[in-house]
């Protein structure tokens, strides 16, 4: 089994300063990377945590943050982190009604749907 490692950061792009943000990669074998920001406003990014996996392994990607409208958004989806990635940076982009997770070089996964409460 191969270990692949590298980097993942969140941008805000919904519109607004959002809050209470946790972003996290996991698999279920590697340790989790896990970014959290207290405040993140609108076109800013996170600081970067760590990716490690394998190509024998699934990537989770999850986000968790309070919206511009004080709502608790939640998605979660699986997108692979490959060979061809390796040593590169993962952008989660947030949007209002969806996130994107782009890969540095491998295939992206995009318009991710989230989970909001009202």
């Amino acid at each position: 089994m191969s270990e692949y490692k590298g980097t993942f950061n969140v941008t805000n792009d919904t519109g607004a300063t959002i809050t209470n943000l946790t972003a996290q990669h996991s698999t279920s074998y590697w340790q989790a990377g896990l970014v959290t920001a207290g405040s993140l406003s609108n076109a800013s990014a996170s600081s970067e945590a760590i990716v490690v996996t394998s190509t024998s392994q699934t990537d989770y990607w999850t986000v968790l943050f309070i919206n511009g409208a004080g709502l608790l958004v939640v998605g979660s989806t699986s997108c692979g982190f490959e060979s061809d990635d390796n040593g590169g940076n993962v952008n989660i982009q947030l949007y209002n009604n969806y996130f994107s997770v782009i890969m540095p070089s491998s295939s992206s996964c995009t318009n991710n749907d989230y989970n909001t409460s009202s």
